[in-house]
């Protein structure tokens, strides 16, 4: 029976200008998007930009990987057979007995976002697409970045509109997109849901006030066949089952719970995820306890908060700096790895958290 891999008919149905695909490795994502694209290219003579956070990841050996499961000659009608790539181009080509490019067509450009100022003096009439690949992340991003996306995307397009395909791996919750777009229902949605979230940008043109409405479409998406056979564990459950990715992580039992005295509270807030942190003492054995703070804080400017924000209020930090000498032992207790959660999902978007605020490495 033929495999059923992911297919972006559906969002590519949607009206909207930036394209969220997220989902487990191994389900098509990807290629369905590179696939459609340079099908897409071909056919109306126009261009794309494969876009990646790095430049290392855009050295020509990576880059022109990406493409080698591509079937060039069927989407080309058997014009041309290969993906090349020079000089941060890209070509649709053919090789002679050589090995050398003996016909070519330009169909793209290889960039990196955190070269986002280089391309600024260039201009690219004939690009439609951008390809954001693996733009979710466990390690670092770029600072401020879902602005310098945006500032990125207008280089681009000037005052045309395109289309910018995000794809990433549910690897992390902790995403500066979901917050700065106020993505608000992504860690929610179930497997094959789309939704369309909308905001309104004023802007100038012919000397008139004009309010445009910018869409953002994120689709979790499915297949119905998974690849891997390789998979177990935890890692299962993101590459299988198509869900955020979580770890093993030290969980406290309820009657340990019970029995231990509340001594001190906080929250901790980064990007989309906020955060309960309660200090709790179990036969004189102090440890902290967290779990994921879903309602919205009554009085906020009296709580003591860890925000990535900023904030003119005396309880709140950029970072676990210590208020006084019990915060200092408390946050040593984070070091000394004293900590428990309620359950594997939140310990995991608490780690992402913590090693973005130096906590854990």
């Amino acid at each position: 029976m033929a495999k059923k891999f992911y297919s972006i008919k559906r969002i590519k149905g949607v009206d909207a200008q930036f394209k969220i695909l997220l989902g487990g490795r191994n389900i098509g994502k990807s290629y369905a998007v590179k696939h459609d694209v340079l099908k897409e290219c071909y056919k109306h003579g126009k261009e794309f930009v494969y876009l990646r956070r790095w430049e290392e990841d855009i050295k020509t050996k990576y880059a022109e990987q990406y493409f080698t499961d591509v079937d060039v000659k069927s989407i080309t009608d058997g014009n041309y057979s290969n993906v090349y790539i020079w000089q941060g181009k890209i070509y649709f080509a053919n090789f002679d007995e050589k090995g050398k490019v003996s016909d070519k067509m330009l169909i793209g450009y290889s960039h990196s976002l955190n070269q986002a100022e280089r391309y600024k003096s260039q201009i690219f009439p004939k690009v439609n697409y951008i390809i954001f690949e693996e733009f979710i992340t466990d390690r670092i991003y770029l600072q401020n970045e879902p602005n310098t996306l945006q500032e990125y995307v207008s280089t681009i397009f000037r005052t045309r509109t395109g289309v910018v395909y995000l794809v990433g791996n549910t690897i992390s919750k902790l995403c500066p997109y979901f917050n700065e777009w106020k993505l608000d229902k992504v860690e929610r949605m179930k497997t094959h849901e789309i939704n369309v979230f909308e905001n309104e940008t004023v802007v100038v043109l012919d000397n008139e006030t004009t309010t445009v409405v910018v869409r953002v479409a994120v689709e979790m998406c499915g297949a119905e066949t998974i690849l891997s056979k390789m998979a177990f564990g935890d890692s299962a459950n993101m590459i299988i089952k198509n869900t955020w990715r979580s770890r093993t992580v030290p969980i406290i039992d309820k009657k340990t719970l019970e029995e231990s005295e509340e001594v001190y509270s906080l929250y901790v807030v980064a990007e989309n995820l906020k955060f309960k942190m309660t200090l709790l003492v179990h036969e004189n054995k102090p440890f902290w306890y967290v779990v994921p703070q879903t309602k919205q804080l009554r009085y906020p400017e009296h709580e003591r908060i860890i925000t990535d924000e900023v904030s003119m209020y005396p309880l709140h930090t950029c970072t676990f700096a210590p208020l006084n000498e019990r915060e200092t032992y408390a946050f040593g207790l984070i070091l000394q790895k004293k900590i428990y959660y309620c359950s594997n999902a939140c310990g995991s978007d608490f780690e992402q958290v913590l090693k973005k605020y130096h906590m854990l490495k």
